[in-house]
């Protein structure tokens, strides 16, 4: 009984002394600015063979930001500049624009990323990052989505304006599953008004 006992002292000991190493060491997934992140609301569920209803919601929650061109960015509104008649405003949760690309590139391609940051306005001033908000009302679809299924990799969403009701306009997005990832892969807004 006291071999056990002793066994088992030492299989706890060992325990703790790992996990507490676990904790002092830094993630190399942190960031290397202090704000949040945002992430994927269950980054294991992404990670699966199978396109879940889980996984759409997630994927459509985070690529609505792509719609937006806000890219899911927690704003300053007190914090900014002005340029060239436009108001920039302080992204509280990315620290850079290859930050934040790191971020987006885990839910859609770096063709999608590039093509959108087309149309968005960022700028990095004195170590951190701006966005302007476009002055248009943009309109996508809700927080809360809810689609069609088209095939088993696609999906098709009602777009809607600031206020929630229906614009006309249907969004078709397909999944792929990049490396165990399941990221968007292409879109299209049909019917656009």
């Amino acid at each position: 009984m006291e071999k056990i006992l002793i066994i088992v002292l030492l299989f706890l000991t060992a325990c703790s002394q790992q996990s507490s190493a676990a904790a002092s060491t830094p993630s190399a997934e942190m960031p290397s600015s202090s704000a949040p992140v945002i992430q994927s609301i269950d980054r294991a569920a992404s990670e699966s063979d199978t396109l879940t209803d889980e996984i759409i919601k997630d994927l459509l929650i985070r690529f609505r930001g792509i719609l937006l061109y806000d890219y899911n960015c927690v704003l300053d509104d007190q914090t900014g500049f002005t340029d060239e008649d436009r108001d920039y405003h302080l992204v509280e949760n990315y620290g850079s624009l290859e930050q934040l690309k790191n971020a987006v590139l885990s839910y859609t391609t770096e063709d999608i990323f590039d093509e959108s940051l087309k149309l968005a306005s960022f700028e990095e001033k004195d170590g951190k990052l701006y966005l302007s908000q476009p002055a248009m009302g943009l309109n996508a679809y809700s927080d809360n989505p809810s689609w069609e299924t088209v095939d088993e990799t696609t999906v098709a969403v009602l777009g809607q304006t600031g206020d929630g009701a229906e614009d006309g306009r249907k969004y078709i997005i397909r999944f792929g599953n990049e490396d165990g990832v399941w990221k968007v892969i292409s879109y299209q807004c049909v019917n656009p008004q």
